[in-house]
């Protein structure tokens, strides 16, 4: 399964790029499920022989984003005791630089693990359940309110639209002071029209001819 980074959309019939992502949280779920329900574990069986080819054998840290949420999701099943040990320790060999160093409560990975926000809102459990999922489940993460409610919160820089009644009074008030002081014809024809000539007498015309 090819990791390598795509851009614009991913043609029919060939994987995108975080398609192990959307594996890992759908077995995951699967085996909530499992467990929750009771004692049979026949999923997790089938899916432990698989896993590493499914999700985690082509995956290469830096193609694509999304490497933290699966060292995060490793952790959580290691603990949980999903899986068989050596099943899961084949899985992390293509993370082993993040998995080696991370603390009880996971590695970071801001924006979204802090808020419970994508990938991690599909693995999110109950808070009756989340001993042993702090890798996935941060105490940090109840502490946000919803997405809706941060966006309502911030504040919007909102175009400043001006009313059209408005703008039609303003228009209206422009055009009543251009007319107010525009000249009356009457003076405007006068102050157009040149100064008459005066008529020069001419030699030999007398003022009664």
């Amino acid at each position: 399964m090819s990791s390598r980074r795509q851009k614009g959309a991913t043609p029919f019939g060939i994987l995108s790029s975080n398609t192990p992502l959307l594996l890992a949280c759908l077995v995951d779920q699967i085996i909530v499920e499992e467990r929750r329900q009771g004692d049979n574990r026949s999923f997790e069986m089938k899916l432990g022989s698989i896993i590493h080819s499914l999700i985690f054998q082509g995956w290469v840290m830096g193609n694509t984003p999304g490497s933290q949420f699966l060292t995060n999701v490793l952790l959580t099943w290691g603990r949980l005791g999903y899986f068989e040990p050596q099943q899961l320790q084949k899985c992390k060999e293509s993370l082993m630089l993040l998995v080696q160093y991370a603390p009880i409560e996971g590695v970071p990975d801001a924006p979204d693990k802090p808020r419970g926000t994508g990938w991690y809102a599909v693995v999110k459990r109950a808070p009756h359940k989340r001993q042993g999922c702090e890798a996935i489940n941060p105490e940090a993460s109840d502490n946000f309110p919803p997405a809706d409610e941060n966006k309502d919160d911030e504040p919007k820089d909102e175009p400043q639209v001006r009313p059209r009644t408005a703008m039609k009074m303003e228009s209206l008030a422009r055009t009543f002071v251009d007319l107010s002081g525009a000249p009356s014809d009457h003076a405007a024809n006068g102050a157009s029209a040149p100064p008459a000539k005066r008529q020069r007498s001419e030699p030999g015309i007398t003022a009664s001819a």
